[in-house]
């Protein structure tokens, strides 16, 4: 399992496990801004994944999850098919993942909601920048 994807989902399924169902690992990754979100962040000590795929699409998330269920990685529980466990295979392989010192570099509660302004403020220099070698001044932003 060497896919950064299936290693985060895998961590967070892990961390997770019998307590929250899968749409609480989908709102996490994507940082929904809800105090659900924010206290399970909290709870389950996944605020270092809070946000880290904005865009994740709920069809590409529930893909991965079918991908990572062929694979026996995880299953889903009996009581709760929306409750994701984490199997032994898939346990063993996230430990045994290189993938795994990644996980301790994100720091995704940290820069929540930082990044889209950082993205228009660097658009916003290369424009500058641009415009300014060509010797026009007009500039256009999106705030």
């Amino acid at each position: 399992m060497e896919k950064y994807f299936s290693v985060i989902i895998v961590h967070a399924c892990l961390h997770m496990q019998h307590a929250r169902s899968y749409t609480a690992i989908y709102h996490l990754l994507q940082g929904k801004k809800s105090i659900q979100t924010l206290q399970d962040a909290k709870l389950f000590d996944m605020e270092s994944l809070l946000g880290v795929y904005k865009r994740l699409s709920i069809p590409d998330f529930k893909q991965e999850l079918r991908e990572l269920l062929y694979h026996g990685m995880i299953d889903y529980g009996v009581e709760n098919k929306k409750i994701i466990h984490v199997t032994e295979l898939g346990k063993k392989r996230l430990e045994e993942s290189n993938a795994k010192s990644l996980l301790s570099r994100f720091r995704g509660m940290d820069f929540a909601g930082k990044d889209d302004i950082f993205i228009l403020r660097l658009m916003l220099l290369i424009q500058t920048l641009t415009n300014s070698k060509k010797r026009e001044y007009v500039f256009y932003t999106r705030c």
